[in-house]
């Protein structure tokens, strides 16, 4: 019988270079931005650009792989809060911050998701999947009290991309303060405060991320 150890090694010293290669370069990404060459991001990982573009045929394809890796992160936080996390408060607010977090501290996910890459055809499905859990830890903190029952998950998706975008101009010079403006956020979800909303919430077109023209 053929042995198979070589080909399992040679698979598993591919996986070690794409998981190296993709810590790599949401370091480099979050730190730089998506100006940063390819030939930057591989020699931060000891790799070679050959390496590089044996796995990623383009840099665009890198950073959504990147953004890919990130998102799913979070959906995978989202489900283990969801299942979990026996405070429903303490479950919502921590998916609002890992959310903020993964854009406001990671420039390069930042431009990604809010440029030309937040606008293409393999993040609709993320998206919905991240609503979806809003949904599931909105409704939970709500039945048990501890956020006002007249704000939908729609209302916090816009919300944590305020709070990101509104701190990302002075992330290198205070890269935690986005949490100042969750901790504002957080106040004004709570129900003792809260006075009545203007409107009606919004709906969104999530294969776009956009708000529909009649609403905008």
């Amino acid at each position: 019988m053929p042995d198979k150890r070589p080909d399992r090694k040679l698979r598993a010293d591919a996986e070690r270079n794409r998981r190296l290669l993709l810590d790599t370069a949401a370091q480099v990404l979050a730190d730089k931005g998506l100006d940063v060459p390819i030939s930057y991001i591989a020699r931060a990982a000891g790799l070679g650009q050959g390496t590089v573009f044996r796995r990623f045929p383009s840099k665009e394809s890198l950073v959504l792989a990147v953004v890919m890796d990130q998102l799913g992160a979070l959906i995978e936080l989202g489900d283990t809060l969801s299942a979990d996390e026996p405070d429903p408060a303490e479950a919502l607010r921590r998916f609002l911050s890992a959310g903020i977090q993964v854009v406001a501290e990671n420039r390069g996910v930042c431009e990604a998701v809010y440029g030309s890459l937040g606008a293409g055809p393999e993040l609709p499905a993320v998206y919905r999947r991240i609503v979806e859990i809003m949904h599931e830890l909105v409704s939970r903190a709500q039945a048990a009290g501890s956020v006002r029952g007249d704000v939908t998950a729609e209302d916090l998706v816009l919300l944590q991309r305020g709070v990101a975008q509104a701190a990302a101009p002075l992330r290198e010079s205070d890269p935690q303060l986005w949490r100042r403006y969750l901790d504002l956020l957080w106040d004004a979800l709570r129900p003792a405060v809260a006075d009545p909303l203007y409107g009606n919430a919004p709906t969104f077109a999530w294969e776009k991320m956009e708000i529909p023209a009649e609403a905008g």
